[in-house]
């Protein structure tokens, strides 16, 4: 360093010993960075397992045939898990209480699997064994025991009779095991797949 600039340093350190003062304290500064390494910032808690309800806890004490049936939380849905000898077993949704007509946008066409059925009014979503999910326009409630069945709590896996249904609030999502075609359906829209609700 030339004999002028080390004169103006001098000068505007207080001297080379504030000079030194000033270097010693910018070694702290940068010695107290380094060390141990900082500990890793912790990792997101993995998703816990889902809960499973417990099927003869939902199964029809009455009806014809096994039937397990349950309602969303916010009870917009009465939903079923049938073993159907003639029709097919299914996993179906209704709107609560009356199982009226669903008007959603873009609705395919509803097949009327049982007599008094109307394939203009659908009422019905549901996923049958071996086949695409879809509607269907029946004569009859879906859940055929008297009284209501239990609420399936959100976030619980009812899984019986080669079906899944899993619920939220006011969504369900259910699906045909062995194919995992499904349904998923809340009071704003619907999907004809089956989506792993949270």
């Amino acid at each position: 360093m030339g004999a002028e600039r080390a004169a103006a340093l001098a000068s505007t350190t207080g001297g080379m010993g504030g000079f030194w003062t000033v270097a010693a304290v910018g070694v702290v500064v940068l010695a107290s960075g380094c060390g141990e390494p900082a500990d890793p910032p912790s990792a997101a808690p993995s998703p816990s397992p889902p809960t499973f309800a417990n099927p003869a806890e939902y199964a029809s004490p009455d009806s014809r045939y096994p039937q397990w049936g349950f309602l969303t939380p916010s009870s917009t849905w009465v939903c079923v898990i049938a073993d159907y000898p003639s029709n097919g077993n299914r996993a179906a949704c209704a709107l609560n209480p009356d199982e009226g007509p669903l008007r959603f946008q873009n609705m395919p066409p509803a097949q009327a699997p049982d007599p008094g059925g109307d394939p203009s009014r659908p009422n019905v979503i549901a996923v049958m064994e071996s086949a695409d999910a879809g509607f269907l326009s029946l004569g009859r409630p879906i859940w055929e025991s008297a009284g209501t069945p239990r609420t399936l709590p959100a976030g619980t896996v009812l899984q019986t009779g080669g079906f899944t249904c899993k619920t939220q609030v006011s969504v369900v999502s259910c699906r045909d095991d062995q194919t995992g075609k499904g349904f998923t359906v809340s009071p704003n829209g619907f999907g004809l797949t089956y989506i792993d609700l949270p």
